[in-house]
């Protein structure tokens, strides 16, 4: 499994685990379900679900919103 982002640079969790900054390189998991989170600063985290399967690969991807803010003065 290998990750990417919109932005480039997000931090990778899978299951609260660090795993490296997008893009990645391909990663080896287990059969199972995972959910990544991607953050980045200045924008939402992304939270992406996704399932191995058994010989499977693939790339978990994410688009991060910039935040919002508001300014009174």
């Amino acid at each position: 499994v290998a990750f990417s982002s919109q932005p480039q640079g997000a931090q990778v969790f899978v299951n609260g685990q660090r795993l490296g900054t997008t893009p990645t390189k391909a990663l080896t998991f287990d059969e199972g379900n995972y959910q990544a989170r991607f953050s980045v600063p200045g924008h939402d985290d992304a939270v992406v679900s996704f399932t191995v399967g058994a010989g499977s690969s693939q790339t978990v991807s994410a688009t991060l919103q910039a935040m919002q803010g508001t300014l009174v003065i």
